[in-house]
């Protein structure tokens, strides 16, 4: 099994609180890797819904790479200037070869 063309990249972040000027704690995000890592990205645009037709989760990018055991759904994914959570983490036939994740944009966004 092969990534396939890693063709984009992209920012993995973490977030992190700290106090401001006056002591309230501001939520920031911080380079995990220091660089960008190779992808490559397939839109979906899924939609998982309730029975009343309120919004479970809304899929909106598949991310293929290379295994790294640092990657996990606290992180945050920087893509095109957007930050998007990861949903799920799919490490293929428990090889540590290739992760597909499946991340969604958040509803607001932060500075």
């Amino acid at each position: 099994m092969r990534a396939g063309s890693l063709n984009r990249y992209l920012n993995f972040l973490k977030k992190v609180e700290s106090p401001n000027v006056i002591g309230e704690l501001v939520e920031s995000f911080e380079d995990v890797f220091n660089q960008k890592v190779p992808v490559s990205i397939r839109d979906v645009q899924t939609t998982e819904k309730y029975f009343d037709n309120s919004v479970l989760a809304k899929t909106e990018l598949i991310i293929s790479m290379r295994y790294n055991s640092m990657i996990n759904e606290d992180l945050v994914v920087e893509f095109e200037n957007r930050k998007y959570e990861i949903i799920k983490i799919n490490n293929i036939y428990a090889q540590n070869k290739q992760l597909l994740l499946a991340v969604k944009g958040f509803d607001f966004e932060w500075s």
